[in-house]
């Protein structure tokens, strides 16, 4: 099946988004850029999508999340954004597709404007059209987690999950506090023998370590919930 690089954003549907700064240069230089970095990914996007899953590595970054359904009030965050498209899609002029994208793109600017004063750096830091793939089906969906998690270990970051700190690994294996949706992931993980899930998401993630690593975001629209 033919993969759809840059898939409609529908409510209550998951995805893998991935984008790289232009030509492979560094787009994480310091430990402030990653936490800036997450911090606007919050501001803009975290009202709109439930993240299970991020990894940022010094030229490109990961995330697992799902569109949330534009409920009440998910419509009065909407309202309070004060921007074309906003106005536009609480109107019924646009589709919710293109109010998400365009908070995708404040994203990016404002990360990249940031980076340019602070470097004394012009021009566009990321491709301008990143990836955003739908994961269809559940077992899917976990695959992608230890995929995302993995980019660590595949670009010699680190030698195991837990060593590298820009990465969402650390959120499930020590259950910080955090805005990630680490109970409703590990949910999918729960079995007789593992009643919180964690201890299949740790076993999983060192198989994956010495495994298989063939993973591919598939286009489709037979959606299912993580929290279901």
């Amino acid at each position: 099946m033919k993969i759809n690089y840059w898939a409609k954003f529908l409510p209550e549907t998951c995805y893998h988004i991935y984008n790289r700064s232009i030509g492979k240069e560094q787009m994480f230089k310091e430990e402030k850029n990653y936490q800036y970095f997450l911090q606007k990914w919050w501001d803009y996007l975290g009202p709109y999508c439930t993240t299970y899953a991020y990894c940022l590595v010094p030229n490109h970054f990961h995330f697992l999340i799902k569109c949330k359904n534009p409920a009440p009030e998910i419509l009065i965050l909407i309202g309070k954004e004060n921007t074309i498209k906003a106005e536009q899609y609480l109107s019924g002029k646009i589709e919710y597709n293109y109010f998400i994208l365009s908070q995708f793109k404040r994203f990016f600017n404002c990360y990249s404007t940031s980076y340019n004063n602070e470097y004394n750096r012009t021009g566009s830091l990321f491709q301008s059209k990143f990836k955003r793939i739908i994961i269809p089906q559940k077992v899917h969906f976990k695959y992608m987690l230890y995929y995302i998690h993995h980019n660590v270990i595949h670009h010699g970051l680190a030698k195991e999950y837990h060593l590298w700190p820009h990465t969402s690994y650390l959120t499930y294996s020590e259950i910080k506090d955090s805005k990630i949706a680490v109970e409703n992931v590990l949910k999918i993980f729960e079995d007789e023998e593992a009643e919180n899930g964690l201890d299949n998401f740790m076993a999983f993630h060192k198989e994956y370590k010495t495994g298989p690593r063939y993973i591919r975001g598939i286009d489709g629209l037979n959606k299912w919930t993580v929290d279901r």
